[in-house]
């Protein structure tokens, strides 16, 4: 079956980089319930295929398959929307994503632009709440100072 055509393919949906500035993940939206690019797996970028998946109890995540040169699927790992953090309110902008592998380490890819993916995108990626942006720190009132007031002259 041909997934269906979709207006949003094609733009950049997440994208992360390693400490040493090596590209992690590069994923872009493709048609349907698909997000395609490349990830890094065992040390090599290797080109994927992630489909939205949910579950009997409406949990979501990314299944992320590898793809070969003959066009064979590879399953290499998982990722969820981040909704719940320690110590906090999750900005629901970023993925967790964990590959198979020895030694293969968590790790977090975050939403290129928020605020220009679709609602309807968001939520269906997994995240349990509309993304909203990051309220700016309301500054620091300077007191004001206290004025007295001025001496009146008396009449003589």
């Amino acid at each position: 079956m041909v997934p269906a055509l979709s207006k949003a393919a094609g733009s950049v949906v997440m994208q992360a980089a390693g400490a040493e500035g090596e590209l992690l993940a590069h994923l872009v939206k493709g048609h349907g319930d698909y997000l395609q690019g490349v990830m890094r797996h065992e040390g090599e970028l290797r080109h994927v295929l992630a489909r939205v998946c949910t579950g009997a109890n409406g949990n979501t995540w990314l299944a992320v398959n590898t793809v070969s040169d003959t066009g064979a699927l590879t399953l290499i790992g998982h990722g969820s929307a981040v909704n719940a953090v320690k110590n906090g309110e999750a900005p629901r902008d970023t993925f967790a994503f964990q590959l198979k592998g020895k030694d293969a380490p968590k790790f977090a890819v975050p939403l290129i632009s928020p605020g220009k993916i679709p609602p309807a995108l968001h939520s269906k990626l997994g995240f349990d709440k509309p993304w909203t942006p990051p309220k700016a720190p309301e500054p620091e009132q300077a007191p004001r100072a206290q004025v007295k007031p001025a001496n009146q002259p008396q009449p003589m």
